[in-house]
């Protein structure tokens, strides 16, 4: 144990040394400024032609996307079994093996790298409703929306008295935590970058203080369905366990790893909410952990509760990665990253580049600077993944 400490002592200097290099904004608060949410797919499998009602169910599934006051992460697409399917459609149909034709199978984002779908059920209206009434969905959207820094979806066991328990200890841990975080990497006197607006306008946002809330999830809740399915679906063990798990949600509902039972701890929770509420090293948003739950949600509400802003000259605007998709022309059209509003949203490909590859560029660091920012992000995700994996260790360990 003590040789790994060693080895984890310069990256860790390191990493501070070059946390001077990032930009003073909160990772919770740049995330919900910057990262579009990555897409779900929908793939409607079918055998012949659909009939008129089951065309009007997809119809459904469609105008979940194109929802204009609360647009939902998914993308659709429709897939004949008859005909010949391609190999990644055919390893999603394999994968879900569906006994009844019509079916809707709904898979994790391309940059979740979760194979396993996250959830299938039958072409009817009941499913359409089913992906949109959650309502920890809609308090967590809003919650993050009006400046909460991250909210943590609690599961529930059946054991009641664990459940308690564990739910009054991450209560006082939470409160513990959202001061010292505050006191720690949060300077009210340091300004964040420039934001772009819906409308193209380009503001001075303050950094934004840090703050949690928690939110309980029944697992049998029907209208939660979609919801705990998606993040017990995030790790393959997850469905297997009978503990009490806490996910961290941030930005615009960007999930980290669960915390499970005695994993619940304020050792674990000020780690997490260090990453959330320290300094952001405005990498892309695929360097980062976590994963994108499904909501629907107009995230850029968030502009109606930054507060005082002043104006400023719109900076360059360059892509980190990828041409970016069809149709993108205008400056805040590229930020925004949203889809076109098509008759049948297309399920995104793996080589479709995210809306969170794209960053606003005004006066860099300079040519060292830029690498330092690199390296730091870098060696920041090495020691999340390292402290990611040893909670994982040690989860297996209590099993």
């Amino acid at each position: 144990m003590k040789n790994d400490i060693h080895r984890l002592w310069p990256a860790a200097l390191l990493a501070a040394t070059l946390s001077a290099y990032a930009c003073s904004t909160p990772v919770f608060q740049y995330a919900l400024q910057r990262w579009e949410p990555d897409y779900y797919r929908a793939y409607v499998f079918h055998r012949g032609d659909l009939t008129r009602a089951q065309e009007a169910v997809v119809k459904a599934l469609e105008a979940l996307a194109n929802n204009e006051e609360a647009p939902v992460n998914l993308g659709v697409g429709r897939f004949d079994v008859v005909g010949k399917l391609d190999t990644e459609t055919s390893a999603v149909y394999s994968n879900a093996a569906p006994e009844q034709l019509p079916v809707v199978v709904i898979a994790y984002p391309y940059a979740s790298q979760i194979e396993t779908p996250m959830w299938a059920g039958p072409l009817t209206m009941a499913t359409v409703k089913a992906l949109s009434v959650s309502p920890t969905c809609k308090k967590m959207s809003r919650q993050l929306i009006e400046g909460t820094a991250t909210v943590w979806v609690f599961l529930p066991c059946d054991d009641r008295k664990l459940d308690e328990s564990t739910f009054k200890r991450l209560e006082v841990a939470l409160k513990e935590t959202t001061e010292i975080v505050n006191d720690m990497v949060h300077d009210d006197d340091v300004p964040g970058p420039p934001v772009v607006t819906p409308d193209g306008h380009v503001v001075q946002v303050q950094p934004a203080a840090f703050s949690c809330s928690l939110l309980r999830v029944s697992r049998t809740d029907p209208r939660e369905r979609i919801l705990v399915a998606s993040l017990l679906g995030s790790e393959p063990d997850l469905p297997d366990l009978k503990e009490p798990m806490v996910f961290p949600v941030f930005g615009r509902g960007r999930a980290l790893c669960a915390f499970v039972g005695k994993g619940i701890n304020s050792t674990n929770i000020l780690a997490a909410c260090e990453f959330m509420g320290g300094p952001c090293s405005c990498q892309v948003k695929a360097m980062n952990p976590g994963f994108d739950l499904l909501v629907g949600a107009y995230w850029d509400d968030f502009m109606d509760h930054m507060g005082d802003v002043v104006e400023e000259e719109p900076p360059e605007l360059t892509r980190a990665l990828g041409d970016g998709p069809a149709g993108v022309t205008s400056a805040a059209a590229t930020v925004a990253g949203a889809p076109a509003a098509t008759e049948q949203l297309p399920i995104p490909g793996p080589n479709t580049p995210d809306a969170a590859a794209v960053t606003v560029q005004g006066r860099g660091p300079g040519f060292v600077g830029s690498i330092a920012l690199v390296l730091a992000g870098m060696l920041v995700v090495v020691l999340i993944g390292t402290a990611m994996v040893a909670l994982r260790a040690r989860r297996v360990r209590e099993e």
